[in-house]
């Protein structure tokens, strides 16, 4: 299978996770209350680890195409690894892992949320 098929999609991805990332440095309560609202609904666990899964695998299938690799392949197996992770935690245990954001300060929200602008950056520059 061609992986110039990859590169769009986390170009996709990762602009979509930028501007997540940048609507919840404005407005990071909003994004907070939508995460905890969604994550209430049984299918919520379920899409989780399908995302990180399928990022996971594209993440790995394109690192080589990459202008960083081994960057590529490092947040891979990451990604992988928290899909796998998040079902052995349960939506119990993740659920109050979000009452603790919900209660964050803001300034802890949005620093949160430049890592995940930093990574989306990586992402679209890396390709």
């Amino acid at each position: 299978m061609d992986k110039t098929i990859g590169i769009p999609l986390l170009t996709a991805f990762s602009v979509a996770l930028g501007l997540t990332c940048l609507y919840g440095m404005i407005y990071p309560r909003r994004l907070v209350d939508w995460v905890t609202e969604f994550w209430n609904r049984t299918v919520a666990l379920y899409i989780a680890v399908a995302g990180r899964l399928i990022l996971g695998a594209l993440l790995l299938w394109v690192a080589s195409e990459t202008r960083y690799p081994l960057g590529f392949a490092l947040f891979g197996y990451l990604t992988l690894a928290a899909a796998v992770l998040i079902p052995l935690l349960g939506r119990k245990k993740i659920g109050s892992l979000m009452l603790w954001f919900r209660d964050a300060p803001g300034v802890a929200l949005r620093l949160l949320l430049c890592a995940g602008f930093a990574f989306s950056c990586f992402i679209y520059f890396g390709l």
